[in-house]
């Protein structure tokens, strides 16, 4: 209500209006039942992303442990066939190399759910030590050992970061580099160079292999993308190491040509001052 008093005439006159403001109480009382409900909302989202990421890494773990068996009983059931029961030799080497694709999925999504449920670790890297440790658990890969290894490291500063997330990057890095190896090449080379300073390191892997053609170049970082039909993979390689970079505030830049090959520099922030 509003008043106004008024002496032109010499007498006081009262004038006053009446704004009905029902319709704003109840579109102010709507909105504010509509952030409650949002607040509930959000609260259940919460809970239900943790219920699914406990789940997801307990059903993985409860997975591997079987398949861990069936790869060890596969191996002793090689082992004692015949070598010349081909078609037998050639039914195990089948059913092995599904029982690693399905482990090798699994392990793709733990790392996925790791890496979106954990905080960040800081702790000093020690790339000699990481880049050896990759290398040797690729040796037994289909094609290493038919490649040349060229490693370079320098590192002549302190640096932080998380070791389990650098892993991840670095391994799927490493294992595409050998995996789309061009097995037509007489060369064939991975190239490992890693540069440390005070605010960053510069890691960079380039290969002769098959390279990537340029129109999946835009979606190799999507979720089960999977470039070439020859790949076995579960297309989620790529798709972890960008998400995992974003966590660590790293950035990844990939130039690559069909037949030429690619090469690969990963940029990763130095945590050094966040060390504990």
């Amino acid at each position: 209500m509003h008043l106004a008093y008024l002496s032109s005439t010499g007498s006081p006159q009262i004038y006053a209006s009446i704004v009905d403001i029902t319709e704003r109480k109840e579109i102010r009382n709507r909105l504010k039942q509509q952030f409650e409900d949002l607040e509930i909302t959000n609260q259940l989202l919460l809970k239900t992303n943790n219920e699914l990421d406990r789940f997801v890494y307990s059903a993985s773990h409860d997975l591997r442990s079987p398949l861990k068996s069936l790869l060890g009983l596969s191996d002793m059931i090689i082992e004692d066939i015949k070598q010349e029961n081909t078609v037998e030799v050639k039914q195990m080497d089948m059913m092995k190399s599904s029982i690693l694709k399905l482990d090798n999925f699994i392990g793709d999504i733990l790392s996925y759910s790791r890496n979106t449920r954990t905080e960040v670790a800081k702790e000093a890297i020690d790339f000699n030590q990481t880049i050896q440790d990759i290398i040797t658990g690729h040796i037994y890969m289909e094609g290493a050992t038919e490649i040349e290894l060229n490693v370079k490291i320098k590192q002549d500063f302190k640096f932080v970061s998380d070791l389990g997330r650098i892993n991840v990057i670095l391994n799927n890095l490493f294992s595409n580099a050998i995996k789309y190896m061009d097995p037509t090449k007489e060369n064939p080379y991975v190239s490992i160079d890693v540069k440390c300073s005070n605010d960053h390191a510069i890691i960079m892997i380039e290969d002769n292999g098959i390279g990537i053609d340029k129109k999946d170049k835009d979606r190799i970082f999507e979720m089960f993308y999977r470039a070439t039909k020859t790949s076995d993979g579960s297309g989620l390689g790529l798709y972890i190491v960008k998400e995992t970079l974003e966590k660590l505030n790293g950035t990844i830049n990939i130039d690559s040509k069909s037949t030429k090959g690619t090469k690969i520099i990963v940029t990763l922030a130095n945590r050094l001052m966040g060390l504990n």
